[in-house]
């Protein structure tokens, strides 16, 4: 009985551990795609002001750079997918299973693939956000 309790508080140490690191991902990509956002509409201010001296509404204008900051998001939840894939088959497949046996097949890839859906929602959903909050600060200028 002790030594579950011990292993169930590691476990539960790893997990805000686990948290505390995704926490700090998310931030720092929000800030990284705000960023990138940034550049791309200061590189083409030229641009932006033309359509501004015609009349277009800043959801034209700014319909590009939110496109272009979901896209980045899209390609970077496929590299997180091809990462998880990737640590499923090295990691789980092959050490786990060779170790504990029958235990080390406890994540199958129905699992894997049932995280793709989540993965792209979250970050089409924060790509957009950042870009379209970046955005909105940029053109105010």
């Amino acid at each position: 009985m002790r030594f579950l309790n011990k292993l169930f508080s590691i476990l539960n140490q790893l997990r805000v551990v686990a948290i505390v690191i995704s926490a700090t991902v998310i931030i720092a990509a929000i800030v990284l795609i705000g960023v990138a956002v940034q550049v791309s509409a200061a590189s083409r201010k030229r641009e932006t002001g033309i359509m501004r001296l015609v009349g277009a509404s800043n959801l034209y204008i700014q319909l590009p750079f939110l496109l272009e900051g979901i896209v980045g998001g899209l390609l970077g939840a496929v590299m997180g997918f091809g990462a998880l894939s990737a640590i499923k088959v090295a990691l789980i497949d092959h050490s786990l299973r060779a170790v504990f046996g029958a235990f080390g097949s406890l994540v199958n890839w129905s699992d894997v693939f049932y995280t793709l859906p989540f993965i792209l929602g979250v970050s089409v959903l924060i790509s957009g956000l950042a870009s379209f909050v970046t955005l909105r600060m940029y053109l105010r200028d």
